[in-house]
């Protein structure tokens, strides 16, 4: 029977203790695995970094595609093919002691994986140092969890070269973002970067609005509304007049199918929470002013299907913000993210920018003169 068969050689109706020891077994079969891994990485790093020098290729173009192939061998993106390849080596080459911890199922992968992370900023000697210390004896980190493994680290990091660390420290500051990625059921995680005394208090003052708030809500949901009410200058009930570039098919928003839409930048929605979030958009009242009525958008009088920019131009122009769609149809990825100076194009461009500026002069002016003959018939 094979190692990988004999994983699974677990009988349902076997005593309890029996199983929890079978659980302990696999999780240090799987740190010996990941230590199997990295040193399989480091090798396969090291001997294409040798065939290429005999070959002639210049340093500084070696072993550019090994961290491709190793994310490839373990499934996973590029981006974290570096990660690991860069992990790999720095456990073979620099931390033999953590890698003999997770090699005995002494160290989780992810815990290993922090010691590398809060040593990066030190140089090759002080990290054999820090790897000695806090690592040649696997006793001392039973019992600890990831918050105590990064404590010891960055403790150990810091009286080794507290220079390094207040680098770093400023360095990581200057790196301050805010980004935003998926989440199941149509929800986004809207993350941000920030130093530590600034995430504090902005995490503060969410807290100290949900623990004065007694409308029912739970507090989490208080201090995601305050958090929206104060960065978009509107309550988080209320619509954002913003484009959020919803594509979808007349038979999706008609209900005659259930097609999904697609947000740019998000990807696919279900059909019905395409539907509901463009019958939630509030439709726009024609104005009563004729000077107003004739400098309004015919998109938004026409109730824009979840659209809220009042210029045709950008609308349009709109188009190329989501050339990188997961849509295939031509005419939505008609646009070119890459600029090309063509004559042609700026002609053909210029053409369609005047037939444009006609179409909306001409619904303008049909808009003014149906308003002005509405306005004497009641009179």
């Amino acid at each position: 029977m094979s190692i990988i068969e004999s994983m699974f050689d677990t009988a349902e109706t076997a005593d309890p203790s029996a199983l929890i020891e079978r659980i302990a077994e696999l999780e240090r079969v799987k740190s010996a695995a990941a230590a199997d891994q990295a040193r399989a990485a480091a090798a396969l790093d090291a001997a294409r970094c040798a065939a290429e020098a005999a070959a002639g290729i210049p340093a500084a173009q070696r072993g550019r595609g090994v961290a491709g192939e190793i994310a490839l061998a373990r499934r996973d993106s590029p981006a974290r093919g570096n990660r690991h390849l860069g992990f790999a080596k720095a456990l073979v080459h620099e931390m033999p002691h953590t890698l003999a911890a997770l090699e005995c199922g002494g160290l989780s992968e992810w815990r290993a994986t922090l010691i590398v992370r809060e040593s990066a900023c030190l140089d090759v000697e002080d990290r054999r140092r820090l790897d000695a210390e806090l690592c040649v004896d696997v006793t001392r980190l039973h019992g600890m969890g990831d918050a105590r493994v990064v404590a010891a680290a960055k403790a150990i990091a810091y009286r080794l070269d507290p220079h390094a660390v207040v680098e770093r420290a400023a360095k990581a500051e200057s790196e301050r973002t805010v980004s935003i990625r998926p989440a199941p059921d149509t929800m986004t995680y809207l993350t941000a970067l920030l130093p530590m005394a600034q995430g504090v208090s902005v995490y503060a003052a969410l807290r100290r609005e949900a623990d004065t708030c007694s409308d029912g809500r739970p507090g989490g949901q208080v201090m995601a509304d305050t958090l929206v009410a104060r960065i978009t200058g509107r309550d988080a009930t209320v619509p954002a007049p913003i484009a959020v570039n919803l594509v979808l098919s007349d038979e999706t928003l008609l209900g005659g199918s259930a097609a999904p839409g697609d947000v740019s930048g998000y990807g696919p929605i279900p059909a019905a929470v395409a539907r509901d979030g463009v019958r939630r958009r509030r439709r726009p009242t024609v104005p009563s002013d004729p000077a107003q009525a004739l400098c309004a958008s015919p998109l938004r009088c026409a109730g824009g299907v979840g659209i809220a920019s009042p210029a045709v131009p950008a609308r349009v122009g709109g188009v190329h913000r989501v050339a990188r769609s997961t849509l295939s149809h031509p005419i939505l990825r008609r646009a070119d993210p890459t600029p090309r100076p063509c004559a042609t194009l700026v002609r053909r461009r210029t053409y369609r920018r005047r037939q444009r500026s006609r179409l909306m002069r001409a619904v303008q002016l049909h808009q003014g003169v149906r308003w002005l003959a509405g306005h004497h018939r009641h009179r």
